[in-house]
């Protein structure tokens, strides 16, 4: 099989343009380092950089074409591309006629659509969650319009198949609702093998002393929907009872300075510390720094930062939102109801000083679940060959 590829640079400019390892999005990383060093499968990509002209190369000949498109603003930039993109892949079909499929990521499925049609060659959309929860659990239709207007038309007109993050946003439900007859495949992310030894060489948490100081991490995109304010507010009330408490938020994003302003609201300047992104090879080393991993996300909790937090034997406090109960439950985690965070207090404060096995149970659910990344594109690999052909 050989791909054509049309994506977004997803922060992998350290890698793609650095030669640095990606800070975020393992799952992109992997995919092209996938592709790139396997014989069997090759592809040629094309993604958007305001400034950066480049071609990529990888062992077996696939390659990554970075074409400068000199748009100053993320997001003006990133929906001026999907027309700039679609002109350059469309190129590569023209002066290729060996690509078996073409492959759009996330916004660019939407032009992997249109590609596929237009050149009667079959069409994968790779999404990674979606915020369509907004509108199944919210009603909120003008947002989804908006700023995700193109998540929105790829579940009205999504590709011939759909290979979405199994990450909780409980895409496959929207999809059904709206497109019943279209062809979706839920995959949970892999843990690259390495990784995972390091990972799991950590000991588990398995006693929490409140005489000492207890650290907490959170770390997600700082955006709306990843509630870290549940956790500034969390953080506050152990404070209040005496707890020697500190929590570090890892990270970039547009609620910062929300955040910031909490944080001295709250009275929380001593406890709590924004440290910014952190490089994921870095992950092992920072997760032995804490007892407890946070994930209070309103739509979505079930990805790599909780599958790492996991194998790492840290103590895992989340919430009971899309379809993290499927996986996380009282016997392998702290669970928060909602926005309650009064009693998850209650329920944190009753682990202290005693023996207990969460983070154990937790480890051991998420070592069996997951796969490496190697047998999870194995197997992406083979439910694509088993649809088409």
């Amino acid at each position: 099989m050989k791909f054509l590829v049309v994506s977004d640079m997803f922060s992998l400019e350290h890698w793609l343009i650095d030669n640095n390892k990606p800070e975020i999005m393992p799952a992109v990383y992997e995919f092209y380092n996938y592709l790139g060093n396997h014989s069997e499968y090759t592809f040629d990509a094309v993604i958007a950089h305001p400034t950066v002209e480049k071609v990529v190369e990888f062992p077996n000949g696939s390659k990554i074409f970075i074409c400068k498109l000199s748009v100053p603003f993320h997001y003006i930039r990133k929906f001026t591309s999907l027309r700039f993109l679609k002109k350059k892949a469309q190129n590569l079909l023209d002066s290729n006629k060996n690509y078996t499929h073409i492959y759009g990521m996330t916004i660019y499925a939407n032009v992997a659509k249109e590609l596929g049609k237009e050149n009667k060659i079959p069409s994968i959309g790779r999404l990674f969650g979606s915020l369509i929860w907004d509108i199944i659990k919210k009603g909120k239709w003008f947002k989804a319009r908006t700023r995700f207007h193109y998540q929105l038309k790829e579940i009205n007109n999504p590709c011939d198949l759909t290979i979405c993050t199994e990450d909780g946003t409980q895409f496959d439900l929207a999809i059904a609702k709206y497109s019943p007859d279209s062809k979706v495949q839920m995959m949970y992310n892999g843990v690259n093998t390495s990784l995972r030894k390091k990972l799991r060489s950590l000991d588990s948490v398995n006693r929490i002393d409140s005489k000492k100081q207890i650290n907490f991490c959170y770390i997600a995109r700082l955006t709306y929907w990843k509630r870290q304010d549940l956790a500034l507010e969390f953080i506050a009330q152990l404070k209040s009872i005496g707890l020697n408490v500190q929590l570090d938020i890892y990270g970039r994003g547009e609620q910062e300075k929300f955040l910031r302003k909490k944080i001295l609201q709250l009275d929380l300047v001593n406890e709590v510390s924004i440290k910014g992104s952190v490089a994921h090879e870095n992950i092992p080393d920072l997760l032995s720094n804490y007892h407890v991993s946070m994930f209070l996300y309103d739509a979505s909790n079930l990805g790599n930062a909780m599958w790492e937090s996991s194998l790492a034997g840290r103590l895992i406090f989340t919430r009971d939102t899309g379809k993290t109960e499927e996986v996380f439950n009282l016997s392998n985690a702290i669970i928060m109801k909602g926005t309650d965070v009064e009693n998850a207090v209650h329920d944190f404060v009753n682990i202290l000083d005693k023996d207990i096995d969460l983070a154990h149970k937790s480890r051991q659910t998420i070592h069996d679940l997951l796969p490496n990344w190697k047998d999870r594109f194995d197997e992406e690999m083979k439910i694509i060959n088993q649809f088409f052909y």
